[in-house]
């Protein structure tokens, strides 16, 4: 074989090896697979990011959740519910009256006098919401309108200044506090937890904020109340004795004196609409 043969063999050999596409296959197929490896990993970051965020999520939205139900709970409560307190007094009166007969037999008043024979008697207090009979301290809105209707938080029913206070006010602002603990499955969950503060102000309008009782981040929803009041007063007496003497003989001129027992009963029934809504 000839050195010139020889050379156009090696040639055809060398542009045959450089026509193969045996090795750009398996360069491509590695390429390919870092790419496949480098989005695999940039993917797999992402999800675990958000599956930390979606957590956290979760757990806030269960705060706030507990929260706004717990402010709905009351709100139901509060709008269209009526608290009935009535309260009852008995006094003893003797009413003395001068008068005149004349010529055809009547009677002309000339004075009367009433004089209040005894100290008021407060015999009946009671409260109702929506028919049922409560007490106090068994009942937010209950403590509410008794201390609007008779102006005070420590007070005795059996005074005439808790029968003569104005409703709708109360002389100094009366806190009160409550938990609400919305339990899942029959188990507390301190996260849910959520604390109720109630304040009666001087206007008589009833402040009440919700907010988590733990965690770092607290939600606040604050609800402002209005209440609307209606009085029914009644009064029934009832006569004990009754005298007549003539003043002076022969003057037709004479003087009864009665003595009646005067039993006034008051009706005061209050209601709650929630007038604001705000977030703390």
């Amino acid at each position: 074989m000839t050195k010139r043969v020889k050379s156009i063999r090696i040639l055809r050999a060398a542009g045959s090896k450089l026509r193969s596409d045996r090795g750009a296959s398996i360069t491509m197929a590695l390429l390919f697979f870092i790419v496949c490896a480098v989005i695999g990993s940039v993917v797999l970051a992402a999800g675990s990011a958000s599956a930390g965020r979606m957590s956290s999520m979760t757990a806030t939205d269960q705060r706030y959740f507990s929260v706004s139900s717990a402010a709905q709970l009351i709100r139901e409560q509060i709008e269209g519910s009526s608290v009935t307190v009535v309260s009852e007094r008995t006094i003893l009166e003797e009413v003395t009256r001068e008068y005149y007969l004349n010529a055809e037999g009547e009677a002309e008043t000339r004075n009367t006098a009433t004089t209040v024979s005894s100290d008021p008697l407060y015999p009946r207090f009671s409260a109702q919401i929506d028919g049922v009979s409560i007490s106090r301290g068994s009942s937010l809105l209950a403590d509410a309108a008794i201390d609007l209707i008779f102006g005070q938080d420590t007070y005795d029913f059996a005074s005439q200044t808790a029968w003569d206070h104005t409703i709708g006010t109360v002389s100094s602002a009366v806190t009160k506090d409550l938990v609400i603990d919305p339990k899942i499955g029959g188990a507390s969950d301190p996260d849910l937890l959520v604390d109720v503060h109630a304040v009666l102000n001087t206007d008589g309008t009833m402040t009440l904020s919700f907010t988590n009782t733990n965690g770092s981040e607290k939600y606040t929803l604050i609800f402002t109340c209005t209440p609307h009041f209606s009085t029914q007063n009644s009064e029934h007496q009832n006569s004990l004795s009754y005298s007549v003497v003539e003043k002076e003989p022969e003057t037709n001129i004479f003087i009864s004196t009665e003595s009646l027992e005067v039993t006034s009963v008051r009706t005061n029934t209050v209601t709650w609409t929630v007038s604001e809504i705000s977030k703390g």
